[in-house]
């Protein structure tokens, strides 16, 4: 029994030394991290360890890749809504906390109520989209306040630009607009 254990063991480090790289390369595909990456790895094979030495000699090579492929595929996915879970949160707590003064400020800009809070969801929404992390809480706080401002400066120079286009000057006497004279 001790030779067949030692025999497994050698065929499961064999596997290791094969799967790895190509395993760490999906990992690494889905959750855009090296060392988070090899960890999953790591600690798919330790786990696996008690199973594979349950396994019947029966069991072919393909049937053991494919186990570790759809092991390290389902385990970056539950990483990723994790992570999406924890980025949720975030962003929750800090358009609660940022909310109140960043409509204040987008107000004193576009002085229209519902306009500012427009322009504080647009810019949360763009955050969102772009996956913006930050290393602090300082650099959340000045990130969203320029954020802001930028979106207000850009809508009022939007406006001015549209109504320039649109009231085109007139003629007081005929009140036709001049390009029609």
């Amino acid at each position: 029994m001790e030779g067949e254990q030692k025999s497994k063991f050698k065929s499961y480090k064999n596997l290791y030394g094969i799967l790895y790289p190509q395993l760490s390369a999906i990992a690494y595909y889905y959750v855009k991290d090296i060392e988070a990456s090899n960890e999953i790895v790591q600690e798919i094979f330790l786990n696996a360890w008690a199973d594979y030495t349950e396994f019947d000699n029966d069991i072919n090579d393909n049937d053991i890749t494919e186990f570790f492929y759809d092991t390290v595929i389902n385990t970056c996915m539950n990483t990723i809504n994790d992570k999406q879970k924890l980025k949720i949160k975030s962003y929750r707590e800090v358009f609660k906390s940022l909310y109140p003064q960043l409509s204040a400020i987008a107000y004193q800009y576009v002085k229209d109520s519902q306009e500012s809070k427009e322009i504080v969801q647009e810019v949360f929404l763009n955050a969102w989209a772009d996956y913006t992390e930050f290393d602090n809480e300082n650099d959340k706080t000045v990130f969203f306040y320029d954020a802001v401002v930028d979106t207000c400066v850009d809508n009022i120079k939007a406006k001015l630009t549209k109504g320039i286009a649109h009231n085109k000057p007139t003629n007081p006497v005929m009140g036709e607009s001049k390009k029609q004279l």
